[in-house]
């Protein structure tokens, strides 16, 4: 993503008791003036708008499906960027190794959800 621009959210009053936000896009986005935008509410107060129509089910499907984001050092994405490194695969491919190793160094016991094996009682 990149930043496009500023602009304080100024507010429409439709009738008496209603108000609404309104947000300013730059002039060069003229074009989408009279397009339908779908919003996201991705956090509290963060928020995606997407004006796209012909992908606008692909980026609903997504939306729905878990993200997380990262923040990540400035110097250090650009670093990235500069050697071609994909950082979604690269964590995403490190968190696997991670919880292989995790799910590996559990100790012995019952797992949530199964039956109890019978024990061998040794003669005492």
């Amino acid at each position: 993503m990149k930043l496009i621009g500023k602009c304080s959210i100024s507010k429409k009053k439709a009738k008496e008791g209603f108000e609404y936000p309104i947000i300013r896009f730059p002039l060069e986005y003229k074009e989408i003036i009279g397009k339908k935008a779908k919003i996201y509410e991705i956090d509290k107060n963060k928020f995606l708008i997407s004006v796209d129509e012909n992908s606008e089910d692909k980026l609903s499907n997504k939306l729905d499906n878990s993200y997380v984001l990262v923040r990540v050092d400035k110097n250090l994405l650009q670093k990235t960027k500069a050697l071609g490194i994909d950082i979604s695969s690269f964590i995403e491919e490190k968190l696997r190794e991670l919880i292989s190793i995790k799910i590996s160094m559990r100790p012995p016991g019952f797992e949530p959800g199964q039956r109890a094996r019978e024990a061998r009682v040794l003669p005492g």
